[in-house]
């Protein structure tokens, strides 16, 4: 599993792992990065009591406030206006973030509320004194939706599902496009006397999540008996099912499933060196299988770009630059000499030469 090139990599079971980061924690840095912060922090700005709120709205309704004192019921009224107020602007402050549990109702007089006071107070009074029939209720509701609106535009309501699409599509665009940012290990698979066709290789036990071989990305394969090691040969002609003796395979071909030839005539193993594709990135506790860093800088790009943000291009400049080093890194003083490849090569066309 890459990620994290900043820090120092740890042994997990038999792997060697690179730091890496969440769903979660990289789409919190990204709204960051885009300027949208988490409105139910923005909310927490000053908190108020029950009895604090209780003797504002009794005051402003033009009564006369006497602590333990009042009129019988106008406490547990107001108090019942104050607690709806406050779950309700708790849910329409959360906007995108829908799954986070209310508040719990305020019932001691030193209780506090769990947000901003102020948009709680402005619905509980629109509240009492539509109740009352009093006619500026409804100047207290529009004090509300003000407050709301400000609010969403400083994050706009679907920003947590853009960011999380914007994540998942850079990851998957970059670890098509990149080679260095893919991880490769080998897989083995158990040949069987007289079977052909194998599921694709899973390693387990080591993660919690299992490795998956990806058919698209082996680069080596090769066959070992109780002795030898032989490279074998990328696909299966149909002339070759003429030969129905069973022996070593020497040929493989890659579909849905992995499948030799000749048959096996006794047990072999095959060893597969290759990436073993994305693990899920979907649930907010799934790493990233790549480097975050490049997930991010891509992902942000997007965001800056969809919201018109005018430093947008700077973010791909800073993609680039990274995806550079980390690609200069990998080969580093490396001579770039091809590699053998054991692939069967098509057999060339004889020239002919006519005579003029």
């Amino acid at each position: 599993m890459a990620g994290g090139i900043n820090e120092s990599p740890v042994v997990v079971g038999s792997l060697y792992v690179y730091p890496t980061k969440t769903l979660s924690a990289l789409r919190d840095e990204l709204l960051v990065l885009l300027g949208f912060s988490d409105p139910l922090t923005a909310l927490d700005a000053e908190t108020q009591t029950l009895v604090e709120l209780r003797e504002t709205i009794i005051r402003r309704l033009g009564q006369y406030y006497v602590a333990g004192g009042n009129a019988p019921g106008i406490d547990e009224l107001i108090d019942s206006f104050i607690n709806e107020a406050h779950q309700t602007v708790f849910r329409l402050g959360e906007l995108d973030q829908a799954g986070n549990a209310f508040p719990t109702t305020l019932v001691n007089d030193s209780d506090p509320t769990v947000i901003d006071y102020v948009p709680v107070l402005a619905l509980a009074l629109g509240l009492a004194k539509a109740h009352l029939g009093q006619s500026d209720s409804k100047a207290y509701f529009d004090q509300l939706a003000k407050y709301l609106a400000d609010r969403v535009s400083r994050r706009p309501p679907n920003v947590v599902d853009l960011a999380t699409a914007w994540l998942q599509k850079a990851q998957n665009q970059l670890y098509m496009r990149y080679g260095m940012l893919r991880t490769e290990r080998w897989f083995n698979i158990a040949l069987a006397a007289g079977e052909r066709l194998y599921d694709v290789p899973t390693v387990t036990g080591e993660v919690p999540t299992p490795f998956t071989a990806d058919f698209r990305r082996i680069s080596q394969v090769w066959i070992k008996d109780s002795t030898r090691w032989l490279p074998m040969i990328n696909g299966i002609q149909p002339y070759m099912f003429t030969q129905t003796q069973q022996t070593m395979p020497t040929h493989y071909e890659f579909r849905q499933y992995f499948e030799v030839f000749p048959e096996p005539d006794q047990v072999y193993t095959v060893y597969l060196k290759g990436h073993y594709g994305l693990l899920p990135f979907v649930a907010d506790g799934d790493e990233a299988t790549i480097d975050p860093e490049p997930i991010l800088l891509q992902a942000l790009a997007w965001g800056k770009a969809h919201y018109g943000h005018r430093d947008a291009m700077n973010w791909v400049r800073d993609l680039n630059v990274l995806i550079g080093e980390l690609n200069a890194g990998t080969f580093a003083s490396k001579r770039f000499i091809p590699e053998p490849s054991f692939a069967m090569k098509p057999l060339p066309y004889p020239s002919v030469t006519f005579a003029r």
